[in-house]
């Protein structure tokens, strides 16, 4: 393969990242509880970043697809986010993002939340220009990027219907 080519297709492992936040006073409810639009900004910066990662340039939210929120997050406790690639198309990107509780005393995690969401590169006109395409490696990796691509047909019908 020429280096030209190399440099346009990049595997999920190259782009994935992990961060950890820690749930402040100023991030919870009345509750003690995490806001959740708190942790979507977590997960919305997370994703912006692997997409970057990706690209080398800058990336836009063009949709939030799917979230779960499957366990609550309480004040003081540490949050683990875990982003990574799961489809590309031309300029756009879907990245899913786990989120989990970390448990240090037990050496565990809890598995609270799932994300979708899809980016877009774009030049600083603020055009979409291609992203580097995706080699997949494991079956585990086609499984989502299959899952991925069903889910950008879905999307793009949707806008053309509204």
């Amino acid at each position: 393969m020429c280096e030209a080519v190399e440099r346009l297709m990049k595997t999920i492992e190259d782009s994935k990242l992990v961060t950890l936040e820690v749930v402040m006073p100023k991030d919870v409810n009345t509750s003690n509880r995490l806001f959740g639009g708190v942790l979507m900004s977590w997960i919305d910066i997370i994703a912006g970043l692997t997409a970057y990662k990706h690209t080398g340039v800058i990336c836009t939210t063009a949709s939030v697809d799917y979230i779960s929120f499957e366990q609550p997050i309480y004040m003081g406790q540490t949050v683990r986010l875990e982003s990574r690639l799961t489809y590309v198309g031309n300029s756009s990107m879907e990245i899913r993002v786990d989120s989990y509780i970390e448990q240090y005393t037990k050496n565990d995690r809890i598995h609270v939340s799932k994300a979708y969401l899809t980016y877009v590169s774009i030049d600083e006109t603020g055009k979409p220009i291609l992203a580097p395409r995706l080699q997949l490696k494991t079956e585990e990796e086609q499984l989502e990027w299959n899952s991925g691509l069903e889910r950008a047909k879905y999307n793009k019908q949707r806008r053309t219907e509204h």
